[in-house]
């Protein structure tokens, strides 16, 4: 039989091992960039060279995933000149850059190489953070207070627009749970193309990011596939102070909280919320104060057949519809597609 003494050596000797483990997995974790970006000098040189030795006419030689490969050691080596650029000098690199198509390289190897700008949250650097943390550290007394539903290009364009036009007086938390592990993000993958009005699209957005804009694009239109104009208004939010929450789960109860003036829902209709649907009452009956709205310079009439003559208020009541509230007048609902602040 092992005696005590020899089963507590034992386990020190394990204790020992592992710690060595770890210690070397942290130390390649957190070298990767590093020793790929000098490995692939060294790949790049070998192969200027081999290709000299190399047949040209070789059966099945695949042209085009050679090319692929070569983009992506141009792409990753891009990225890695500089990794720890904030948002600001990313976007001043991109501007910098005068040939188009080494501005859209630059840009597309920002997404494809995990960029930490697009990828990490507000909050990356605190540990044991959850959303009460990310709320407290957003919202303050002074100023609107605004919780934004969803990071895809809705989301991040609502949010850099907000912040441009508000400035400070606007404190913005923007949630996603598009994400593997918290505080970081999956990469924008969405490459549609896009072809968006540039007099629409850049009316509210800062003037550096104009700049950026304006290089794509032809006959006032901006081109962009969709994952670089996220990574584009990923910046911008960044730059002007807009706080980022990510989580594969979201604890939305935590938004309880009466310091929050405006929740917008920037998911496409795929934000879901089973247990506020659970507790949820069927109908709230809700009474807004009588008040003249100054709608000279829009197209939307006043409602003029919601209240009674003599009432100060309109009855409104919230009627439950699957995990949503939709409001009503009477037997009447009301469908609104836009929000005008």
């Amino acid at each position: 039989m092992r005696t005590t003494d020899q089963l507590e050596n034992n386990r020190e000797s394990q204790d020992r091992v592992f710690d060595i483990i770890f210690a070397i997995e942290k130390f390649y974790k957190n070298s990767k960039r590093s020793i790929v970006s000098n490995a692939a000098q060294g790949w790049s040189h070998a192969a200027s060279i081999d290709q000299q030795f190399i047949e040209k006419n070789i059966k099945n030689f695949d042209k085009v995933k050679i090319a692929e490969v070569k983009e992506r050691v141009i792409l990753h080596s891009l990225v890695s000149e500089e990794p720890t650029r904030n948002s600001r000098q990313v976007i001043d690199w991109l501007n910098n850059e005068e040939e188009i198509a080494e501005k859209f390289k630059k840009l597309k190897a920002l997404i494809e190489y995990g960029d930490l700008n697009l990828i990490n949250d507000s909050f990356h650097n605190d540990k044991g953070v959850d959303m009460s943390f990310a709320l407290e550290k957003t919202f303050k007394s002074s100023g609107i207070n605004i919780v934004i539903i969803g990071a895809g290009i809705t989301g991040l364009f609502l949010a850099s627009c907000l912040k441009n036009m508000l400035g400070k007086n606007v404190n913005i938390l923007v949630l996603e749970n598009r994400s593997d592990k918290k505080n970081t993000r999956t990469p924008f993958n969405r490459e549609w193309l896009t072809h968006i009005e540039s007099h629409i699209f850049q009316k509210h957005i800062p003037p550096f990011i104009k700049e950026l804009l304006e290089c794509f694009g032809i006959d006032g239109f901006v081109g962009l596939p969709l994952n670089m104009l996220e990574a584009i208004l990923m910046l911008s939010c960044k730059e002007q102070g807009v706080k980022f929450y990510f989580s594969p789960k979201l604890e939305y109860s935590k938004l309880n909280d009466k310091n929050i003036g405006f929740f917008f829902d920037a998911t496409g209709g795929r934000f879901a919320n089973p247990e506020y649907s659970k507790t949820s009452p069927d109908k709230i009956d809700m009474k807004l104060p009588k008040r003249v709205l100054g709608t000279n310079f829009t197209n939307p009439n006043q409602v003029s057949n919601g209240y009674g003559i003599q009432q100060s208020y309109m009855d409104i009541v919230l009627k439950k519809y699957g995990i949503y509230h939709f409001p009503y007048i009477g037997n009447d609902r009301i469908n609104t597609h836009m929000i005008k602040i």
